[in-house]
C-alpha cells in the first residue's frame, strides 16, 4: 500500500467548557496542536428541512500516528481546521497494518 500525501496543514483543536456566569456554560475552541494531513474524497448527504437544504461532506483525512491519550492523536469531539473549513472529527482508527497513520473519519456542513 503506498504512503499518504501529508500535503495540508491542519489545526487539532479540543472544545473546552467555560462557564457563562449565568448558570450555563459556552464553548471556547482551544489549540493542542498542527497536523499535516492527506484528505481524501467526499461522499455528500443532503438533507432538507425548514432551513432549506444542507449539504454534509463525509471525508476522511488520514494524519501521522500518535499514542492513545497523546494531545497528538485526534479523537471523536475534536476538530481540524484549515483554511478551507473546519471538519468535525467522527471517529479514529488506525489506516494502515503498522499504525504509522490514523485514518480521521470527519464531517463538514456546507450551505447547498
Amino acid at each position: 500500500m503506498k504512503g499518504p500525501r501529508l500535503n495540508r496543514s491542519f489545526s487539532l483543536e479540543t472544545a473546552d467548557r467555560i462557564s457563562d456566569g449565568a448558570g450555563g456554560y459556552r464553548t471556547q475552541w482551544r489549540v493542542l496542536g498542527r497536523l499535516w494531513g492527506d484528505v481524501r474524497a467526499a461522499t455528500p448527504v443532503t438533507q432538507t428541512g425548514q432551513a432549506g437544504v444542507l449539504t454534509q461532506e463525509r471525508r476522511e483525512i488520514i494524519v501521522r500516528a500518535a499514542p492513545v491519550g497523546d494531545d497528538a492523536r485526534p479523537m471523536a469531539g475534536n476538530r481540524l481546521v484549515d483554511a478551507t473549513g473546519v471538519y468535525d472529527v467522527t471517529g479514529v482508527s488506525e489506516w494502515d497494518i503498522n499504525a504509522r497513520y490514523l485514518a480521521c473519519r470527519v464531517s463538514r456542513q456546507v450551505a447547498s
